[in-house]
Parts: C-alpha cells; structure tokens; sequence
C-alpha cells in the first residue's frame, strides 16, 4: 500500500487516469483479440496506444529538447509508413523528400509556440511547393491523384503532428486528457464496429457509448487539466466526433489503397488506421482549447 501511495504521489493525476484506463482496457483488447476475425487487431491496437500515450506524456512533461525530437522520429516513420501504401509515380520522389524535410520545418514554429508560423509554413509547403514540383518534368498521367495522396500524408503527419507539438505549451494534462478522449472514442467503436457509411445504425451502440463515454469522462477529469466541466464535456464531444470522422477517413484511404479488411488491420496498414483519427483530431482539439476564455 505505502508503494501504491508513493506512485500515486509521484504521478500527476491525469497520467496516473491514462495509465488505469490502458491497463482496464487491457482485458477488453486480449479477450477481443482471441475472438479471430477484425477483433486480432485489439491487442496490436492496444499496444499502439501504450506507445502513443507514453508520447504525448513525454511531450506534455518532458523537456522539449527532447520530446520535439522524439515527436519529429515518429511522424518521420509514420509518413514513410504512409507513402509505402500510396502508390505514387516515380518522378514524384522529389515532393515526397520534401514532404520528409516539412516536418522538422513545421516542428521548429511548434517547439517555439509560434501557430501562426506554422500554419504559413504548412501552407506553403502544401499549397505552393508540392503542387510546383509535381507538375515538373516530364508530363505523365496521374499527377492529380499524386497530388491527393501527397497532401494527405502532409495533412496527417506534418501538419497534425505538429498541432500535437502546439499542444504540448498547453497546461499539463491537456494532451492526456485528448489520449483519454481518443482512446474512450475508439474502443466501444472497435469492439462493437465503426461505423460505416450505410450502416451507421448497426454500429449506432457504439457510438453512443463512446459520446457518452467522452463526454461523461471529459467533465469528471477536465478540472484535473485546468478545464472547468462544461469545457472538458464539450471537448470529449468534440474529441469523440472528429475521431469517428477520421475513422472514416482512415477506411476509406485503406479502400483507396486497394488494401482488404485484413490488410488494413494489421501491419503497415494497421499503422493508419490506428493513427489517423487521433493525427485527424488533434488540430480541432487545439483550437477548442484556443477558443475557451
């Protein structure tokens, strides 16, 4: 007991809130996983959200000397990730190097709280660069659907990356309070199944169970983050309605992709449809917290 008083004394309140609900999941994720089917991914899942919360602990408590760094390693092996499923052409390689040096150009304004400076210099890396560069050389067919898969990967793993660097100026416990909204979002939709379009009814239990979740969480364990309840009521709403756009956001892309409902579970594949609705999230969660008096 005097060494549970210890950690508990030691671990801010809503780290120690992430670590309990990782490990109550736990369960859910292991029992799930010996079902077969979609459901083996839940422990791969699980343990994807055991790194990424240790990641944005590390961004919210650690010094940014180095959690910046750390930040910048994993949407560099993200985006490669990403652009090993999305079949671009060969003369695309110079838009997707600079797609790769976009993301410490974007984590520079970021590590100096500078949003402004980081929305001009996504901008322009989107909107002016790699349009410039797709459409030099030789002219072959496909450079609008290059275009497209080039700017999701900069949407998701430079500019969202760089949104949870903005957060991490934020007061202590924001960015764990938005892992414990994304993770309350994700799980009933997971066990249950996302919704899709046409059959958003089936999974209609699930969703309400993850809005009820967010929401109910978010106005107990806000104030543990600065946030009076109604705001952390709203955010977990807000939270929970953006993830389940990018999970059909991420579904869609596997579909593009030509990947199949195993593909897309597990392994490469596996890696966006667990990351993107978080990336996807992470700059509306930023500028609610903007809003708030």
């Amino acid at each position: 007991m005097g060494a549970l008083r210890e950690v508990r004394t030691a671990m801010p309140p809503i780290v120690l809130a992430l670590v309990l609900l990782l490990l109550l999941a736990a369960p859910f994720a292991f029992l799930a996983g010996t079902r077969g089917g979609r459901f083996r991914a839940m422990p791969g899942w699980l343990g994807f959200w055991v790194l990424s919360g240790a990641l944005l602990v590390c961004l919210s408590r650690a010094p940014r000397s180095f959690s910046f760094p750390f930040l910048g390693a994993m949407l560099f092996v993200g985006l490669k990730r990403y652009f090993f499923l999305a079949p671009v052409r060969p003369q695309d390689r110079w838009a997707i190097l600079v797609a790769y040096l976009w993301i410490p150009a974007a984590l520079v304004p970021a590590y100096a709280n500078r949003l402004l400076v980081l929305e001009s210099a996504v901008a322009a890396g989107l909107f002016v660069l790699l349009p410039l560069l797709l459409s030099l050389g030789a002219r072959q067919a496909g450079m609008f659907d290059s275009l497209g898969r080039l700017f999701l990967g900069a949407l998701l793993f430079v500019s969202g990356g760089a949104h949870l660097g903005i957060l991490a100026h934020e007061p202590p416990g924001r960015l764990e309070l938005f892992a414990i909204f994304v993770l309350l979002a994700e799980l009933p939709q997971r066990l249950v199944g996302r919704p899709r379009p046409g059959g958003i009814l089936r999974s209609a239990s699930g969703l309400l169970l993850a809005f009820g979740l967010c929401a109910g969480v978010g106005a107990w364990l806000g104030p543990l983050a600065g946030l009076a309840r109604l705001h952390g009521l709203l955010g977990g709403v807000l939270v929970a309605a953006v993830v389940t756009a990018g999970a059909f956001l991420a579904d869609a892309t596997a579909e593009e992709f030509g990947l199949d409902t195993a593909a897309k579970r597990f392994g490469r594949g596996a890696f966006l449809d667990r990351a993107v609705p978080a990336l996807f999230a992470a700059p509306a969660y930023l500028f609610y917290l903007l809003l708030l008096p």
